[in-house]
């Protein structure tokens, strides 16, 4: 008796032996082992002790339901995505939030973001709107975290209350400098000089300043600092550092 083997048949054979050869290949060698995690895009240095990862085991064989589960019962997470890149990354992907305003860490000089809880939160390259002011001279090294200077949980709803009851002004903030612990200084754009104002009143005192301007138009030549802390005076620092 005559055996036919159909081309079909062959090429079925050989798909199912490379089948077999691949699983064989992946569970069985260190091919696929996981070297890297990758969060948001972002590397993760220490997922092994920060995601209870094994780096004897391959990407497919780690524990990702629960640890996607961990991830879902932290505050704000509502979302997150598995993903795999051969031939050794697990890319973790929790859901994005838009920056309401920019954060540079003073330990590596990245740039975040910070979302409207104030967590820290990558940037993706979808991002179109870079009229945000930038915060600087704080640690800002860890995603989904606070920054380390709990100022910055008091401002970050004062910007967001300003972009919305007048985003021509809150354009104008480039950059709010969080190096000294009594106050905050602030750059504006065009401007020479900064406001020092105080985490609690950041609000209140920008919003002062533009009062002063529009009703006195003062002369500013010279002026290094418009120190606004202080109701009912505005102390001005020339190039010295002097009061003027």
């Amino acid at each position: 008796m005559k055996i036919v083997v159909s081309k079909v048949g062959i090429l079925l054979l050989l798909v199912t032996v490379v089948g077999l050869a691949v699983i064989v290949l992946i569970r069985f060698t260190d091919v696929c082992r996981l070297e890297a995690v990758t969060l948001n895009s972002d590397v993760v240095d220490d997922w092994e002790t920060e995601y209870g990862l094994s780096p004897d085991k391959t990407i497919f064989d780690q524990p990702v339901d629960s640890l996607a589960d961990e991830l879902l019962s932290q505050k704000g997470i509502f979302k997150v995505d598995v993903g795999y890149r051969l031939p050794h990354t697990l890319e973790l992907r929790i859901n994005d939030f838009e920056p309401v305003c920019f954060v540079v860490d003073k330990h590596t000089g990245k740039l975040r973001g910070l979302n409207a809880q104030a967590w820290v939160v990558s940037l993706s390259e979808s991002i179109t709107d870079w009229e945000h002011p930038v915060l600087s001279n704080i640690g800002a090294g860890r995603l989904y975290d606070y920054c380390d200077d709990p100022r910055v949980n008091i401002i970050v709803p004062q910007l967001m209350q300003l972009r919305r009851s007048n985003a021509d002004l809150y354009r104008l903030l480039e950059e709010i400098d969080f190096t000294s612990k009594e106050y905050l200084n602030v750059s504006l754009a065009g401007l020479p000089y900064r406001l020092q104002v105080s985490a609690e009143g950041l609000l209140h005192q920008i919003k002062d300043f533009v009062k002063f301007l529009e009703q006195f138009h003062p002369r500013l030549e010279g002026t290094r600092v418009l120190d606004m802390r202080f109701e009912n005076m505005i102390i001005r620092k020339g190039e010295t550092g002097r009061d003027g």
